[in-house]
């Protein structure tokens, strides 16, 4: 950490139209760390330069279904600011409020290389496999729930969450099945449907919440 830099990137507003030179511009005024406290995004409008070609190109050709372009803004931390360690990362991608959510191939090249210890992308029904492989070594994981029994059982299964072996120490004996589905029957008994689930997995324990 160098003293005087900035480890917050907290810059962006939403509805923002952000590009790699409207970034650059700001961090001349904010200098960045290369260990960040965290990294927060809420939803704004990327556009590409022409000077970014190159990594459209890049993203263009995972041949993907959704989106992929916070990873201009991913791509600029890493290999302009040079970040390489982010605390934590928050990025609103929930399709309710967003045309489309991030496909699982652009999470994982926006979040690698960047040992994420607390991940809040905030997308419905993600993985744990997309977890692992953005960031394995995790300590804390907020997930958004649909009520989807497959990806419940997903998480809950002997290769799901228990395999983020940092966060999952002290949790993996309660990440159950029984206790997803359990507070997911909870969930629909209060409103009558499934809703928006908040499931928090950290080392520490497994907590709900309805959204």
């Amino acid at each position: 950490m160098v003293s005087g830099r900035q480890t917050d990137f907290n810059w962006l507003e939403a509805n923002d139209v952000v590009s790699k030179a409207s970034i650059s511009g700001k961090n001349r005024h904010n200098r960045l760390d290369t260990l960040l406290r965290i990294v927060y995004i809420p939803q704004v409008t990327v556009t590409w330069d022409d000077e970014d070609q190159d990594v459209r190109d890049e993203a263009d050709g995972w041949k993907c279904v959704g989106r992929k372009d916070y990873y201009l803004i991913f791509h600029w931390l890493k290999h302009n600011a040079l970040v390489d360690h982010v605390l934590t990362v928050v990025v609103d991608d929930i399709a309710d409020t967003a045309p489309i959510s991030h496909s699982d191939t652009a999470i994982v090249h926006c979040l690698n290389g960047l040992n994420i210890e607390t991940w809040n992308w905030k997308k419905m029904d993600i993985s744990s496999d997309v977890i692992y492989r953005a960031a394995k070594n995790v300590k804390e994981v907020y997930l958004y729930c649909s009520g989807n029994n497959a990806v419940l059982r997903g998480w809950s299964d002997s290769a799901g969450l228990v395999m983020l072996k940092e966060a999952s120490r002290a949790a993996k004996k309660d990440c159950t099945l029984r206790d997803l589905l359990t507070f997911l029957a909870q969930n629909r008994s209060r409103r009558g449907q499934p809703g928006i689930s908040l499931v928090h997995f950290t080392r520490f324990g497994v907590f709900f919440w309805i959204c």
